[in-house]
C-alpha cells in the first residue's frame, strides 16, 4: 500500500470512528472526554503446526498484552479500548526448535502451501470483521517496505471494547502444513488500526 494510500486510508477510518462515538455505535462510556486516539498495529501470533482450525487467541489466558507474542488484553480490549482496523498483514515464521517460541523467531519465511490455501477470519463476540484468502494478506517479497505487506480493509470494520475476540486460522480439509524435519510453523497477524486511549 503506498504511503499516499495508507494516510487516506488513516483519515478516513479517524472520520469514522468519530461517527461511531458519535452515533453510539461504540460505547465510550463516561469517560470518553478523557481519551484519545492514536495510529499503532495491534498483533498476535501462534503456532499453527496442527492445522484444522486454529484461533490465535485460545492460548492466550492472562489479561495482558505480551511483547512479541500478543498486543491485545487478553481475548478482548479493555474498558474504553475501541479500533478502526484499516489494514492487516500475515507473515510466518518456520523452525525445527522443540523449545522456540513466537518471540524469538523472525517472521519472513516464505508461506507453505498448506498456509498459504488456508482462510482468516476475524470476529469480535461472533461479528466477523473480515474473513480472506491468506494469499490475499501476505506479501511474499520480504525486501518490500512495511506499507506494501499490508492490505487495506475497505469498510474499515470496528472492534469494541469487552467483546471476545476470535482470529480462527481455517486450513483446507485434511490439508496440513509440512512437517518434514520436525518442522514448527507460526504465524503473525498484524492489523493497523485508529484506536482509543487514554489522554
Amino acid at each position: 500500500m503506498a504511503q499516499e494510500t495508507r494516510l487516506e486510508s488513516k483519515e478516513i477510518a479517524k472520520v469514522k470512528f468519530a461517527d461511531a462515538v458519535n452515533r453510539n455505535q461504540i460505547n465510550c462510556g463516561a469517560g470518553a472526554n478523557g481519551i484519545k486516539t492514536v495510529d499503532t498495529v495491534e498483533y498476535i501470533t501462534g503456532e499453527i503446526t496442527a492445522g484444522g482450525k486454529i484461533d490465535l487467541f485460545k492460548p492466550i489466558s492472562e489479561g495482558i498484552p505480551r511483547i512479541g507474542i500478543n498486543s491485545f488484553d487478553g481475548r478482548k480490549y479493555n474498558t474504553l479500548g475501541n479500533a478502526v482496523i484499516d489494514a492487516v498483514a500475515v507473515e510466518v515464521a518456520t523452525t525445527t526448535s522443540t523449545t522456540e517460541t513466537a518471540a524469538e523467531l523472525v517472521f519472513d519465511a516464505a508461506m507453505d502451501v498448506a498456509i498459504l490455501n488456508s482462510h482468516i477470519k476475524f470476529a469480535a463476540d461472533g461479528k466477523l470483521l473480515f474473513e480472506l484468502p491468506m494469499y490475499e494478506v501476505h506479501n511474499p517479497n520480504t525486501t518490500d517496505l512495511n506499507d506494501k505487506k499490508y492490505r487495506s480493509i475497505g469498510h474499515l470494520p470496528i472492534i469494541e471494547a469487552e467483546k471476545n475476540l476470535t482470529c480462527d486460522i481455517e486450513f483446507p480439509n485434511g490439508v496440513n502444513p509440512d512437517v518434514t524435519g520436525g518442522k514448527r510453523h507460526f504465524i503473525k497477524v498484524s492489523l493497523r488500526v485508529i484506536k482509543t486511549v487514554s489522554k
